[in-house]
């Protein structure tokens, strides 16, 4: 029986020499998983951001792809204003032509040299012109 007790001590000696008992490898392992799962959260969140910054990047390129297609687009069409846009914002109006008050001649007269004064173009006189006679 004597070798059984040195045998039973050798064993307890043995555990803990090799990290002690059960519970304290209990405890250890359930600190490395803590640590773990820390460090997956930490990576994790790390590839958010990551991903957060790429999106980021991604739309900025985009917005300044479209700015440039906006400015290449205004060079062609001459900055997108023309002297006939702000003369037409800017201009009066011609008074309505009034069936038995106004003189359709005389009207007329004056609508060519509204027209003319406005610097409208020939083309568009005459949509410009029904749009004002009533009657």
């Amino acid at each position: 029986m004597g070798s059984w007790k040195r045998k039973k001590k050798r064993n307890v000696g043995d555990l803990k020499k090799k990290g002690g008992c059960k519970t304290k490898r209990k405890k250890r392992s359930a600190e490395e998983r803590t640590k773990t799962e820390k460090q997956g959260n930490k990576n994790r969140e790390l590839r958010t951001l990551e991903m957060e910054a790429e999106l980021t990047r991604q739309k900025e390129a985009a917005k300044r792809e479209h700015e440039v297609e906006l400015a290449r687009l205004a060079a062609a069409n001459g900055g997108g204003h023309t002297a006939e846009r702000d003369d037409r914002a800017k201009a009066q109006k011609p008074l309505a032509f009034v069936y038995g008050k106004d003189d359709l001649f005389a009207y007329l007269q004056r609508f060519e040299r509204f027209a003319d004064t406005a610097k409208w173009h020939k083309t568009g006189w005459a949509s410009k012109l029904s749009a004002l006679l009533s009657g």
